[in-house]
């Protein structure tokens, strides 16, 4: 049929889209099709945000590098995926970033790196980390160009983090607008001061993921300034043992914050290892909170009460674990509380109860809020209903 589109007939810009969703690996394969085809994979779009994936059970070769020397001056934005389990992966990383330090001459606008497999007994690898610090501080000894990195997200980085790190991002990366540190693992060296240092050193800075016990009275009067050139629009805390050996933010604190702030929103995460006695001194009066995750395994009636008399005006999503077993019952008085906190909550559109609800309680909720996405385990059905 005439005018029919087929593979030979494509529009550019459609196959560099089908590109755009394949893996590396595919990629270089198709490129092989055709001509046509291998010009599409050297299309500039293609090469402005990129993935590396370093898996050697995935990508023997590292296919990816390549191809990187003809792309650098593409490049904007990075995301390296390694699997920390395999020394070659982690030299490959190492490999990739000393290639950015020496090529990318201030041009990189974003960077992220995260962990894929199971770290190692002990795990620990001075290489990689000194890897990230001389990436993230930017050709130091260049005076004359100014660094465009917007944002560093390190939240699947998952080695311990220390305030050389964040003094690391902070020393010539004045335009950040986002900084994510805030990993899975359970020591970490991050203390107020460099996050103070880090507030100062960058004015633009919208969205801040940390550690809990690195946010203090210092760390909001920083940014609760009026100088600032950027409103703070969003921040994540991460609450795990560390926290019971610093103080508490008070609800003053938040309020003050919020008063400099009017559209911040907090998201809140408990690790299991944090102190339970301690979680209503952290779920503070004022707290602009939009998102809880509460994975305690213990009983959250007064906490989820906490939650309903003073954060339930904002709260989007609501997650939260009683057992480490979720097809054991709510404990006494959990289920009438949660029904008055869902009914409280009129910008709820998430919840998930990793316990057994009764029927009714279920049907309640359900009636109550639509909610877009939720887990509830009934009594009838201990295999739940998920959404």
């Amino acid at each position: 049929m005439n005018g029919q589109l087929t593979w030979e007939t494509l529009p550019w810009h459609i196959i560099v889209d089908i590109f755009s969703y394949l893996p590396i690996n595919d990629r270089i394969q198709a490129r092989l099709t055709c001509s046509s085809w291998s010009n599409c994979f050297h299309d500039r779009k293609l090469w402005r945000h990129f993935n590396f994936h370093f898996d050697t059970e995935l990508d023997p070769d590292a296919s990816a590098l390549t191809f990187l020397h003809h792309h650098l001056s593409h490049l904007q934005s990075i995301s390296i995926s390694l699997n920390q389990a395999q020394p070659l992966s982690r030299q490959r990383a190492c490999q990739l970033m000393d290639v950015l330090v020496k090529e990318m001459r201030n041009r990189l606008y974003g960077f992220s790196i995260r962990f894929t497999g199971q770290n190692p007994w002990c795990f620990n690898d001075p290489a990689l980390v000194f890897a990230v610090k001389n990436l993230l501080r930017n050709f130091k000894d260049d005076e004359v160009l100014e660094s465009k990195l917007l944002s560093v997200n390190l939240n699947g980085f998952d080695l311990t983090l220390d305030d050389h790190m964040v003094q690391t991002i902070a020393t010539r990366n004045s335009c950040l607008r986002k900084v994510c540190i805030q990993n899975r693992c359970l020591v970490d060296n991050i203390s107020s001061h460099s996050i103070v240092q880090l507030i100062e050193s960058c004015p633009y800075l919208e969205e801040l993921h940390t550690f809990y016990h690195s946010v203090d009275s210092a760390v909001v009067d920083v940014m609760s300034l009026p100088n600032r050139k950027a409103p703070f629009r969003f921040l994540s805390l991460s609450c795990n043992r560390s926290d019971k050996f610093y103080n508490l933010i008070s609800s003053q604190s938040w309020m003050r914050l919020t008063m400099a702030h009017p559209t911040l929103e907090v998201t809140l995460s408990f690790h299991q290892s944090f102190p339970h006695h301690l979680i209503n001194e952290v779920l503070a009066e004022n707290m602009p909170l939009v998102k809880l995750n509460l994975k305690i395994f213990g009983w959250l009636t007064d906490e989820l009460m906490q939650v309903r008399n003073y954060l339930s005006s904002k709260l989007r999503s609501l997650s939260f674990s009683t057992n480490v077993d979720p097809l054991v019952s709510a404990p006494p008085g959990l289920e009438p509380v949660l029904v008055e906190l869902v009914e409280c909550c009129d910008h709820l559109q998430e919840l998930h109860c990793h316990c057994v609800l009764h029927e009714e309680v279920i049907s309640q909720i359900k009636s109550t809020r639509e909610l877009q996405h939720f887990t509830l385990y009934s009594h009838q059905d201990c295999f739940g209903s998920r959404n």
